[in-house]
């Protein structure tokens, strides 16, 4: 039997748009995300996709068998470099 590599998530800015940017230590897997009314994931590094990823912010604690399965966002590595250049907050203004 495979065992999944459990790796945690770490809250590492809010923008001001309310979209909040998240980021694993073990792997480097990034993504920008907005939670409701209009749920999104942007995924900035994909890091090891096969691992399972928690995190936790305040008293909130998500695990990924709680976690609603979407469907990421892959970006190319051009795309991915001129994100970097643009400014977050006006990705996720309404």
């Amino acid at each position: 039997m495979y065992e999944v590599e459990h790796h945690e998530m770490s809250l590492v800015d809010r923008h001001a748009s309310g979209a909040e940017e998240w980021c694993c230590p073990t792997c480097g897997r990034r993504f920008v995300m907005t939670w409701s009314p209009n749920y999104q994931k942007v995924v900035l590094e994909p890091g090891n996709e096969y691992a399972e990823h928690s995190g936790s912010k305040g008293e909130l604690r998500l695990a990924a068998s709680q976690v609603v399965e979407t469907e990421d966002r892959i970006l190319s590595d051009e795309l991915r470099a001129a994100l970097d250049e643009l400014d977050l907050d006006a990705l996720f203004e309404d």
